[in-house]
Order: structure tokens, then sequence, then C-alpha cells
């Protein structure tokens, strides 16, 4: 599935709510964080950063969201 028009600019929630409506059919039973999630890999991935780097940041962010 393309991931078109996406930027560093773009707001992850936003796109992530647009993609899954646009993909209704396949993406129904995904939740919305585990997209979320997925676009911020790839955000970082844009930036440079690679995957090891982005996943310690996105776990060390979701035990925070968790206290």
């Amino acid at each position: 599935m393309p991931i078109r028009n996406f930027s560093l600019e773009s707001n992850v929630k936003l796109f992530g709510d647009n993609l899954k409506s646009r993909h209704a059919e396949k993406l129904s039973s995904v939740p919305n964080e585990q997209i979320e999630k997925m676009l911020k890999l790839l955000k970082d991935y844009n930036r440079g950063i690679d995957l090891q780097t982005s996943l310690k940041r996105l776990q060390a962010q979701d035990e925070i969201f968790k206290l």
C-alpha cells in the first residue's frame, strides 16, 4: 500500500486517519496506534534515523504515556 504525500511536516494522527479511511477494507482491524507508530517510524527513516534508534525512542514515548 503506497504512502503518498507523506512528509516530515505531516501530522501523523490525521494522516493515519486518512490512510485508514482510504484503505478501510485492509486496515479496519488495525488499531490507530499501530498505524501511527508505523508512520512515526517512516518519518524517522526519512530523517535518517536508523530503525533500532527509532524503535527505542517510540518505546520510551509509550512508557511515558503509560504513566
